[in-house]
């Protein structure tokens, strides 16, 4: 705040020590001449000084409510205000950004400049203790308070991490150890770590090894115009960036206007090697090179170890009327629609885009996607795995038993059950995706042998007699047509025995849920009647698990029941109902236990074989498409 005082005390040191004290001449006689006179008036002058601005100590950064105490700040002049507790500081009030359009945070500890204007408290400037400090807290903090008063001093902030280094722009390095640097005239900023700072700059800092740096290349350029050799050509530039601590490589963006920029060397001899062939020994006259040496038009530069333009809605523009250089280890270009090329001539050099490990002379290799072989062989052993997977889900339909129950199966359990054989059908999909060859890159080739193939897709089901018929591409195209009618006859099948399948399935499903301790007289005239409707429709029980025996079985308690309604009223009647009603209860867990799954599993099986059947005519298919993608790339070869 503003104050008086007897001296400008020096920072450190005491008003007494500094203060200017009059000679007291009160018993001399001597003239007073016109510089003594001078020199007391100073000193009554200097007696005492008016301070409308003071240092002031930051405590700590006051708390967000609503955003209007944005950028506020707790602290203590350090003169005005010494040796004054927190908790009067923060009664004294906050001091406000004196400009909110540049704002940089202080931290505890470090000191600003504050003055007052209409009753309101503002802060400016953090006070400079060293051109190398860039937080400067711990050089500055405590100088509010006196340590044997146990006046509370400000606290470092534990949570802001110091990772400046000192980073103040960039410099340019203008001499190289290699030999191959020497070629290059110009600098470059592959090491930008010391300020080459030059009067009229404008630097802003900041804490995190971040810059702006307004600067010109003024100092640096002198140009030959007419006859006149000392004439400027003078360049604004702007450079911005952003380094790691402890290391001199981050991320840089330079503007300049008349001067060459600088260019890192690695980005140098790219730009040398744009005009040269694959194995840049020669150049060539179709294309170009990217010149960077002697370039000094305006220019930008962008530098870093990633660059990333995203345009989420709208369009990204490249134009130029020059040339445009694109240079990479993989150059990737993927579009959904389509890539359209409009152009006077297209000039194709492609290092690696056959891969040759065996002859194609022999009758037994072929040109294949890169991966085929060796990706399809893990690939394969997943496809069996999923395929004993769907079949251990199968065989756990309906348990021979359930924990706690008198073996009649949970209702919530079966739904559990066939939950995951659904879950195994998808499975089945897969393997269908599998054998698609949909995964493989078809712009990259390799030669393999057909043994290759073979010992890597064996494990799938149809694929060794398919891959059997891979040197001869007519055998192949005229085995898939076949493959096609066989697994379309095979599915109307499976169709036609789903129908006729399905009813008795459904109906020993719901036997086994039902919750009765056994079957009566009409349930096994019932049973003989499905089975028998089975049969009636083309349907053979000696494929169905347990069908024959259930139909013996309920054929002869049928007629051993009616046998006794006859009897009724004989002596032995009730032995031999009780006979036959323990009969009845044992025919009736051994279907709740497993026996009346095997219409559901005969349906499911034979989905496995339609499956199977569908996925060895997808492979064959593939390998068809393939093969027949092979010999016109193999085509290409032989026409270069």
């Amino acid at each position: 705040m503003p104050y008086f005082d007897e001296a400008p005390a020096k920072f450190g040191e005491t008003k007494e020590k500094n203060t200017v004290r009059l000679e007291d001449n009160t018993t001399s006689n001597r003239n007073v001449d016109e510089r003594l006179l001078r020199l007391k008036m100073k000193q009554l002058v200097q007696k005492e000084f008016f301070h409308q601005l003071e240092p002031v100590e930051v405590i700590e950064i006051e708390e967000e409510e609503d955003g209007n105490k944005f950028g506020n700040i707790i602290g203590r002049y350090i003169y005005s205000e010494y040796n004054i507790s927190k908790g009067d500081a923060r009664s004294n009030g906050s001091f406000k950004p004196i400009n909110s359009n540049i704002l940089q945070m202080p931290l505890p500890g470090e000191l600003v400049i504050g003055l007052e204007f209409n009753d309101e408290r503002y802060y400016f400037s953090a006070m400079n203790p060293s051109t190398e400090v860039i937080n400067n807290s711990k050089q500055t903090i405590n100088q509010s308070v006196d340590e044997e008063n146990n006046t509370t001093p400000a606290e470092e902030q534990t949570d802001f991490a110091n990772v400046s280094n000192g980073v103040k722009g960039v410099q340019s390095i203008n001499k190289f150890q290699t030999p191959k640097a020497q070629q290059y005239k110009e600098t470059n900023s592959r090491n930008p770590i010391v300020s080459n700072f030059e009067p009229g700059d404008t630097l802003i800092q900041g804490r995190h090894n971040n810059y702006i740096h307004l600067s010109s290349n003024q100092s640096k350029r002198l140009q030959t115009i007419g006859n006149d050799t000392n004439v400027r050509n003078d360049s604004g530039n702007v450079k911005i960036g952003a380094h790691k601590l402890g290391e001199k490589k981050g991320s840089i963006i330079h503007l300049t206007t008349n001067e060459q920029p600088n260019y890192d060397l690695d980005l140098m001899q790219m730009g040398d090697d744009m005009d040269k062939s694959i194995d840049l020994k020669t150049r060539t006259k179709s294309k170009e090179k990217f010149i960077t040496s002697g370039f000094t038009s305006p220019s930008i530069l962008m530098q870093s170890d990633r660059i990333v333009l995203y345009s989420s809605s709208n369009d990204i523009g490249i134009f130029s009327k020059g040339n445009i250089h694109i240079k990479g280890n993989k150059v990737q270009i993927r579009n959904n629609e389509e890539v359209s090329i409009t152009t006077g001539q297209i000039v194709q050099q492609s290092k690696k885009l056959y891969r040759m490990k065996e002859e194609l002379s022999s009758g037994n290799v072929l040109l294949l996607p890169d991966g085929i072989v060796e990706g399809g062989r893990n690939l394969a052993l997943e496809h069996r795995k999923n395929i004993n997977e769907y079949l251990t889900k199968l065989n756990k339909l309906i348990p021979t038993a359930i924990p706690g129950t008198r073996a009649i199966p949970n209702p919530a359990w079966f739904a559990v059950i066939r939950q995951e054989i659904q879950d195994a059908k998808d499975l089945l999909l897969k393997n269908k995706l599998i054998v698609s060859l949909k995964w493989l890159d078809f712009d990259t080739w390799k030669t393999y042998t057909i043994e290759e193939l073979r010992e890597a897709w064996s494990p799938i089901p149809g694929m060794a007699d398919v891959i059997s018929k891979l040197s001869n591409l007519k055998d192949l195209v005229e085995d898939v047509k076949n493959k096609k009618l066989e697994f379309e006859a095979i599915k109307t099948q499976f169709e036609e025995y789903k129908t006729i399948a399905e009813n008795p399935a459904k109906y020993f499903e719901n036997l086994v849920l039902a919750e009765v301790e056994s079957l009566t007289l009409d349930d096994f005239v019932e049973i003989e009647a499905q089975i028998n409707d089975f049969e009636v429709n083309g349907g053979d029980i000696s494929q169905v698990d347990g069908a024959k025996e259930m139909k013996e079985g309920s054929a002869d308690l049928v007629k051993e029941r009616r046998e006794i309604s006859q009897r009724q009223g004989a002596p032995d009647f009730q032995v031999r109902l009780k006979s036959w009603q323990d009969k009845a209860e044992k025919f009736t867990n051994k279907i709740k236990g497993g026996l009346g799954n095997g219409f559901r599993t005969s349906i499911v099986k034979k989905e496995i074989e339609v499956s199977t059947q569908e996925t060895g005519l997808i492979a064959a298919e593939a390998l068809s498409e393939a093969v027949q993608a092979g010999e016109q790339a193999q085509k290409r070869i032989t026409n270069v």
